[in-house]
C-alpha cells in the first residue's frame, strides 16, 4: 500500500510528497525546490454514470487488475470499471416483506467524501 499517490493524484490535497528536514527553514528551502505536473483527468460527478460498464476509469488505470476479495456471493466481475467490489444481499422474500411493511421509503441522495485515514 503506498503511504503517498502514486501515479495518479485524484483530488486536490492528496499526498504526493513528503519532506524531511532539520529545521522548519530547511523544510520550507526544501518545499519550494518540488515540482510537479499535473494532467486533468476525467470527472465523473454522478455515482450510477461511474458504475457504468463503459465510462472512464478514474480510479488508478491498472485498477481491474487489482487483487479483490472473491466469495460465492459477491460474483466474479464487478458492475463497472470503477467499482472494488459489489455485494449483493439476498435474504428473505423480498416481496413479502413489502407486503408486510408497514411504509416504503425510496430516497436517493449524496454524500461529502469520506476517508477513514483521516
Amino acid at each position: 500500500m503506498h503511504v503517498l499517490y502514486h501515479e495518479r493524484a485524484r483530488f486536490a490535497g492528496d499526498a504526493v510528497a513528503v519532506v524531511a528536514a532539520g529545521t522548519a527553514e530547511a523544510a520550507e528551502g526544501a518545499l519550494e525546490l518540488i515540482e510537479l505536473e499535473y494532467e486533468e483527468l476525467p470527472v465523473l460527478f454522478d455515482p450510477e454514470e461511474a458504475m457504468r460498464p463503459h465510462c472512464p476509469i478514474v480510479l488508478h488505470p491498472d485498477f481491474l487488475n487489482y487483487t479483490r476479495p472473491i466469495h460465492g456471493y459477491l460474483g466474479k466481475d464487478p458492475p463497472g470499471p470503477n467499482v472494488h467490489t459489489h455485494y449483493k444481499v439476498r435474504k428473505g422474500n423480498v416481496e413479502q416483506g413489502f407486503q408486510k411493511g408497514q411504509s416504503r421509503s425510496v430516497k436517493n441522495g449524496t454524500a461529502e467524501y469520506q476517508n477513514s485515514i483521516r
